[in-house]
């Protein structure tokens, strides 16, 4: 899972500094996508007990719900 999170924010970085010009929707999805990847991969680096702190109470749920639809 880190090695794809990786390889996500390297594309994301080619593309926001390829010099193609970029709308703001654009330019906020990308953001969004780093910020996001950064997140998981802080969370994939905590150990289990505060994983499960650091997502929240249902987190369980919340990730069987995602997983289902």
């Amino acid at each position: 899972m880190r090695d794809a999170l990786e390889k996500c924010s390297e594309q994301t970085l080619r593309i926001c500094l390829s010099g193609k010009p970029l709308n703001n929707l654009e330019r906020g999805r990308l953001l969004d996508i780093l910020l996001w990847a950064g997140e998981i991969y802080v969370l994939l680096r905590l150990p289990e007990c505060r994983r499960a702190t650091a997502e929240g109470p249902g987190w369980q749920a919340r990730s069987l719900a995602a997983k289902a639809s």
